[in-house]
C-alpha cells in the first residue's frame, strides 16, 4: 500500500538526479514515441512511458501509459507531465483506478508538471491512461513525461518528446461564439440610467450614407466594469492592457438553481465543485457565472427581476466567493448573464466594491454562456475604448 513518506523521498531524492536527465534529453531534440531510461532497476523492471499529444483549438491534450515489460511488479510510482512554459495547466480529464492526482506543481518553473501517484504497475502490465489538458500559449509545444517508483528498487522512466506540431491554419479556432446581445433602445438597463436613444442622422436617400446619433450610458448591455468604476483612481477603462482582455474562460453553472431562486448567488462550493470536475481554474481564466437569465433580456421587468415593491431580483457572484478569487487563484477577471455582478438584493454593491479596486474588471448581461464548454475556451473582451472611462458596451468573443 502506498505511504507519503515513499513518494517524498522518491521527489525529494530520486527525483533529483533524474530531473538532470530529463532536461538533458530534452534539449537532444528528441521525436514523439516511447523511451525507457532506468536507474539500478534495469535487470528486474522494464517500464516504458508513451507519451502523445493532441490539439483542440488553443487546448492540447496529452496522454501518458506506463507499460511494465519486465517481470517483476513495480509499486509506488511518481507520474509527472510537463506543462510547457507557455501554457497554463487546465484540467486532468484521466486518472486509471488505483491511482490519484496530487496536483499540479512547480507553477511557473521550466519543470511545472502535473503529477500522479500510483500504486502498482503489474509484471507484463500497463497502467493508463493519465491524461491532462493546458491552454497553448503558442502555435508550438513539446512535452514529456517522466515517472520515478520505489520498489523493487527505486528506479526511473522518460517518454522521448511528444511534439505539438504549430497549427498551420490561418485561425487557429474550430468554435467561436458570441457573448454579446445586440444594443438597442429596447436594452434593459439598470434602474438608475435611461435607455439608450438611438436617432438616425442620415440615411442613403437622405444624405448617400447612413448613420445613428445614439445617446447611452456607459453601463449598458453586454458591458464592461473597469476599476475606477468603483475605486477612484483606478484604471479607466482605456488603460486596461490589451494582454488582460484576453483570457482561459471558466464557466460555472448555477442555472438550475437559479430557475427556481432568482436571489441565488456563485458559492464558493460552487467553485470548489467545479475544480473537483475540471481541475485547478487556470492561471489568468475570467470566471464566468452562467444562470440562464439571458432568456429574460426581451423583458425589462422580468430580467431586472422587480417586484412589486420596486425591488430587484436576479443572480449574482457571492462575496466570499470574490475573496477567495482574489485571496487564491489568479484571475483576470468576472462576469456573468445578468445585469450586476452582486445579486438583485444587494444595497451595498459589496463584489463590485470588493473586486474593482484591485485592478480587475467585470462583465454584466453577457449572452449565450451555455453553449461554450465550462473549461477550454478563450474569450476576447473588447470594450469601447473612451478616455478616462469607467466602463462600456464591449464585444465579447469566446473561441475553442
Amino acid at each position: 500500500m502506498c505511504v507519503p513518506g515513499t513518494y517524498e523521498k522518491v521527489a525529494e531524492v530520486g527525483r533529483r538526479d533524474f530531473l538532470k536527465l530529463a532536461g538533458a534529453a530534452a534539449l537532444g531534440g528528441l521525436a514523439a514515441g516511447v523511451s525507457a531510461v532506468t536507474t539500478q532497476a534495469q535487470a528486474t523492471a522494464r517500464l516504458a512511458v508513451s507519451f502523445s499529444a493532441s490539439a483542440d483549438g488553443q487546448v492540447v491534450t496529452y496522454t501518458i501509459t506506463l507499460r511494465n515489460d519486465g517481470d517483476v511488479e513495480v509499486r509506488d510510482l511518481y507520474i509527472a507531465g510537463k506543462v510547457p512554459e507557455g501554457a497554463s495547466f487546465q484540467a486532468v480529464v484521466a486518472t486509471p483506478p488505483g491511482a490519484w492526482f496530487r496536483g499540479f506543481e512547480a507553477a511557473g518553473t521550466p519543470l511545472q508538471s502535473a503529477v500522479w501517484l500510483a500504486e502498482r504497475v503489474p509484471a507484463k502490465g500497463a497502467l493508463g491512461p493519465f491524461r491532462y489538458q493546458v491552454v497553448a500559449g503558442a502555435a508550438g509545444l513539446a512535452a514529456h513525461a517522466w515517472v520515478s517508483w520505489d520498489r523493487p528498487q527505486r528506479g526511473e522512466t522518460m517518454s522521448e518528446t511528444a511534439l505539438q506540431a504549430p497549427r498551420g491554419a490561418a485561425f487557429p479556432f474550430a468554435n467561436t461564439v458570441d457573448l454579446t446581445h445586440p444594443l438597442s433602445p429596447a436594452t434593459p438597463v439598470f434602474p438608475v440610467y435611461k435607455p439608450m436613444e438611438m436617432t438616425p442622422l442620415f440615411t442613403i436617400d437622405n444624405g448617400g450614407f447612413y448613420v445613428n446619433q445614439l445617446t447611452l450610458p456607459e453601463h449598458i448591455g453586454t458591458h464592461m466594469d473597469a476599476p475606477v468604476h468603483f475605486a477612484k483612481g483606478g484604471m479607466t477603462v482605456d488603460q486596461l492592457p490589451l494582454t488582460n482582455l484576453i483570457a482561459p474562460a471558466v464557466v460555472i453553472d448555477i442555472s438550475g438553481r437559479a430557475a427556481s431562486n432568482p436571489d441565488s448567488q456563485l458559492t464558493l462550493n460552487d467553485v470548489r465543485a467545479w475544480e473537483t470536475r475540471y481541475g485547478r481554474i487556470p492561471a489568468g481564466a475570467a470566471v464566468l457565472l452562467y444562470s440562464g437569465w439571458e432568456a429574460r433580456i426581451g423583458n425589462a421587468a422580468a430580467f431586472l427581476g422587480t417586484d412589486d415593491k420596486g425591488g430587484l431580483h436576479f443572480p449574482g457572484f457571492h462575496k466570499e466567493t470574490v475573496d477567495y478569487l482574489l485571496q487564491e487563484r489568479d484571475v483576470k477577471g468576472i462576469g456573468l448573464d445578468t445585469p450586476s455582478l452582486d445579486y438583485g438584493p444587494s444595497q451595498d454593491f459589496i463584489v463590485h466594491s470588493t473586486w474593482l479596486p484591485t485592478g480587475r474588471w467585470g462583465l454584466e448581461n453577457l449572452a449565450h454562456l451555455g453553449r461554450i464548454p465550462p473549461v477550454g475556451a478563450m474569450v476576447l473582451a473588447a470594450p469601447i475604448k473612451t478616455a478616462n472611462g469607467s466602463g462600456g458596451p464591449t464585444r465579447v468573443i469566446a473561441m475553442w
